[in-house]
């Protein structure tokens, strides 16, 4: 049965996706600080390739006259949340470290509250259309992923500049990119269940495939 628990979740991200040397070749005779930053930089590539699959979802509506992808959207959101809750996992984070109150769905509806997308906040969406209007606000949360993840790639870039020294700072963008992945997820219309159930479902089919190819 699925519940709402978070760990378990993480658990079963990680066994699900070990970071290895039979899996990575690369990371043979690494130190585990260097071995953490390739493990952060690799999967720094996955969020970045699913980002960029939903601004192709995203970009496509543009020239279908308003009809979106839903499923493809739905699809990118779940696979980032799996893929920001790995990398969490690699920088220290649990369940505990990552929420901000209580349960998932009391971290959603406090980030909500605290960064909520309304018209008072931005005053350019005034006069969109309601049927426009998801779509542009599910483009603001887009861009606060994109921002978050900008702000990791400076991070990293400093802890090659200072050999290693900047390792530490990593863990609050890699909080930041959480929270924004979890807001997307939220206007999206995911809720806490929905959301670990899709991931679930789809650490499921990932395995089913792989032992479908063995």
């Amino acid at each position: 049965m699925i519940t709402l628990s978070l760990q378990n979740l993480m658990d079963e991200v990680v066994r699900e996706w070990p970071i290895n040397e039979d899996i990575y070749p690369s990371l043979k005779g690494m130190k585990l600080g260097s071995r953490n930053l390739f493990a952060t930089e690799h999967i720094q590539l996955h969020l970045i390739k699913t980002m960029g699959n939903l601004a192709c979802a995203l970009e496509t509506r543009d020239h279908a006259g308003g009809a979106t992808n839903e499923f493809q959207i739905t699809r990118c959101i779940s696979k980032a949340f799996t893929e920001i809750i790995r990398m969490a996992e690699v920088n220290g984070y649990d369940e505990k470290s990552l929420l901000t109150k209580g349960d998932l769905q009391d971290t959603m509806d406090f980030w909500q509250e605290k960064s909520a997308i309304t018209n008072e906040v931005y005053p350019g969406l005034n006069g969109i259309h309601k049927d426009e209007l998801k779509h542009r606000v599910i483009r603001l949360a887009y861009n606060r992923v994109q921002e978050a993840l900008g702000d990791l790639a400076r991070v990293l870039e400093i802890a090659y500049l200072t050999s290693g020294i900047a390792w530490l700072n990593i863990k609050q963008p890699v909080l930041n990119i959480f929270i924004a992945i979890l807001r997307l997820a939220d206007i999206h219309g995911y809720g806490a269940l929905t959301l670990i159930e899709a991931c679930h479902e789809r650490l499921r089919m990932s395995k089913r495939k792989a032992n479908d190819n063995s």
